[in-house]
């Protein structure tokens, strides 16, 4: 049986957007353009993502490149059963909106 769980979700994205993750449980974050790459991790092997651990939501990425991004979510095994998880995209013009910015958004760039 194979232990690899994830969540994928494929999008279309403007450079400057924002992707807003909250999750029920700590979870490992991947973010990805290369198609290839995606098929890559998804059969097992390592692929090169901008990636991390959380433990605190929401967590903000901001997309430095317009395209087509890989998100996934791979919560750690104790959590499968239960993890829930949100993603919400804020486009960058609504970034400027006064009541976002009274929010204080933490953003975290992603390289690409």
């Amino acid at each position: 049986m194979d232990n690899h769980f994830f969540i994928q979700r494929r999008v279309i994205l403007n450079a400057g957007d924002v992707i807003c993750i909250h999750c029920s449980h700590p979870v490992v974050i991947l973010l990805r353009r290369n198609r290839r790459e995606y098929k890559t991790y998804a059969v097992g092997q390592e692929g090169r993502f901008n990636h991390g651990c959380f433990t605190h939501f929401p967590v903000n990425l901001r997309i430095p490149q317009a395209g087509v991004w890989d998100i996934l979510l791979e919560p750690m095994p104790v959590y499968r059963e239960r993890f829930k998880y949100a993603l919400n995209f804020i486009g960058h013009q609504e970034l400027s909106a006064p009541a976002l910015l009274k929010k204080n958004l933490m953003l975290v760039d992603v390289c690409d």
